[in-house]
């Protein structure tokens, strides 16, 4: 009857579950659970691209609250303000100092995460914080920063325990490796269990990591962000990173053994930069790798798809040739260009009557590819905005965030656990 139960829920939108929470205790429990939050998931595509701007009370410089707006992605021809935004607000009352600037980092296990610059009388440099907020329940927390220098590099729920946890490198500047530049080599990953008194804790390299400490390297934006942010897949965070002797790779972080190792990408002379490269998820549940063709005056990139999912393997004849795609926009616009500006990001969504749509955005502007139908749209979004692709996560506040979780109620009334 369980069973029966959980497969009849797991089919309910978003926005059900949370009156199914309040019929019963069964129904609470059985809604409750990393595995149900997972198999929900799984029905649901990402449904929404979150784009962070922090909001300024008139004379004043510092940020009150952040601002994400959702939108739905399908590919449209007008501006996505005007399609089915679902607007949110976080006061930032609860967050100690002011806060001087906001930026979307990315979005794991439905958890948006914003990096937020907060300055105080004691430190008018500012420090580094990270907003982490649950939009559906409304649950969000903060967290500081390591000491040192470093950047997030992804974020995780427990597939265990559901508790969210945020993974962090110090690096170090790295040499170009052909045109690849803005370079960087990892030093050390650390590890946060949000709601812990812990603090952050290192995580061993590993045996694989320990033997190639100095051949792999992520290309990073800015100062603060990954140019190649990682994808989520069977409970296992991925990046696509450059090797010194030539070629790309992709660097596995399992997230229930806390275990770093290496998988083989397709061995094509097309994917020997990592700057011409990104790495994606399709719908149904498959890794992807799109990469610009050589010559480059072919204007199109190619498409990968890895068919037998084995993060041990180190062979790379899994991986398909799907799809040849033309980087020309119906405007001419040459999108091999824009492909390989490190501040490009690339997604695979599920479009219009299932279809696959891959968004490649850069600053204010969308493009939108069709695969059924082989052809590029164009989208914008708001202005001076960061965008992350997001999935809303069913888990409680507790269980995500532990005694840090903070609620969000209506009236943007905020409540603290304890």
């Amino acid at each position: 009857m369980d069973d029966v139960l959980v497969d009849i829920l797991v089919r309910l939108p978003p926005s059900c579950i949370g009156r199914c929470r309040v019929v019963c205790r069964a129904w609470r429990a059985a809604t409750s659970t990393p595995s149900f939050d997972r198999a929900h998931a799984a029905r649901c595509p990402p449904a929404a691209a979150a784009t962070v701007t922090p909001e300024y009370p008139i004379r004043y410089r510092h940020a009150a609250s952040v601002r994400f707006a959702f939108s739905p992605c399908r590919w449209y021809t007008d501006n996505l303000r005007e399609r089915g935004h679902r607007p949110s607000a976080l006061p930032l009352s609860g967050v100690a100092g002011k806060v001087a600037s906001t930026e979307a980092i990315g979005s794991w296990g439905g958890i948006v995460c914003a990096q937020l610059l907060v300055k105080s009388e004691i430190n008018s440099a500012g420090s580094v914080s990270y907003l982490l907020w649950n939009t559906l329940t409304g649950a969000w927390t903060t967290v500081s920063a390591p000491a040192g220098d470093g950047r997030i590099i992804g974020g995780y729920s427990h597939p265990a325990t559901g508790r969210f946890h945020l993974l962090h490198s110090s690096d170090e500047a790295a040499p170009s490796v052909g045109r690849n530049r803005n370079l960087v080599a990892p030093i050390t990953f650390r590890v946060l269990r949000v709601g812990d008194n812990t603090g952050w804790r290192e995580v061993p390299m590993g045996q694989a990591l320990l033997a190639a400490s100095k051949t792999f390297m992520f290309m990073s934006r800015d100062r603060d962000r990954l140019a190649h942010r990682p994808v989520t897949l069977h409970g296992n965070l991925h990046w696509l990173v450059q090797l010194v002797t030539g070629g790309v790779a992709l660097l596995v972080f399992d997230t229930s053994t806390e275990e770093f190792r290496f998988m083989p990408a397709p061995a094509r002379k097309e994917l020997m930069e990592l700057r011409k490269t990104r790495l994606g998820v399709l719908p149904a549940g498959k890794l992807c790798i799109f990469a610009l063709e050589e010559p480059r005056g072919k204007d199109a990139m190619e498409m990968w798809v890895l068919d037998d999912y084995s993060p041990s393997s180190r062979r790379s004849s899994s991986w398909r040739l799907r799809e040849r795609i033309k980087t020309v926009a119906p405007d001419r616009t040459d999108l091999s260009v824009t492909f390989m500006d490190p501040a490009a990001e690339v997604e695979v969504v599920e479009g219009v009557e299932g279809a696959e749509e891959i968004f490649l955005r850069l600053a204010s502007r969308i493009d939108a590819y069709s695969v059924r139908y082989k052809w590029w749209g164009n989208v914008t979004i708001v202005e001076e905005a960061s965008l992350v692709m997001h999935r809303d996560s069913l888990l409680p506040g507790d269980i995500s965030f532990g005694d840090a979780v903070r609620v969000l109620l209506q009236g943007n009334t905020l409540r603290q656990r304890g």
